[in-house]
């Protein structure tokens, strides 16, 4: 499991919120797809918050598919860790976490931070400004 401080050099990070146990699954179950509704021309580093909202049914289907152990004290209401998006279509890429009838967003490089981010979420994609004591900056070259 990878882990890491917010590496950038933007103050703000896109988000995306997800009811749990769908961001879990993200950083411990390889959930490669994000299934929506709606789409977005948005590529690149995304940041998954976990909502304070639980998804029953969602852990039912993520146990009858992957026979997963799903902990009880996941962790909400607040900012995970990054993926990137890659793609977005109707195609399934051939994953095992597609949906018929929804909009693909194809993920990689799940990445936890070391210390979750407490913050409200929000619908849609959304923006999160960051405190400076979080930041740190890449370097080049």
């Amino acid at each position: 499991m990878n882990t890491s401080l917010i590496d950038t050099t933007s103050k703000t990070i896109k988000c995306l919120t997800l009811k749990q146990p769908w961001a879990w699954a993200i950083f411990n179950l390889g959930k490669d797809i994000e299934n929506r509704i709606w789409r977005t021309a948005y590529r690149g580093l995304l940041y998954i918050h976990a909502g304070k909202q639980f998804d029953d049914l969602g852990k039912l289907w993520i146990l009858q598919r992957f026979n997963a152990v799903i902990p009880d004290n996941l962790e909400t209401g607040c900012i995970l860790g990054s993926v990137e998006i890659t793609d977005i279509s109707r195609d399934s890429f051939g994953s095992r976490w597609s949906m018929s009838d929804q909009w693909h967003w194809k993920l990689r490089n799940p990445l936890l931070l070391n210390n979750p981010i407490e913050t409200k979420g929000h619908l849609s994609l959304w923006d999160f400004k960051v405190p400076e004591d979080l930041l740190i900056c890449r370097k080049e070259g």
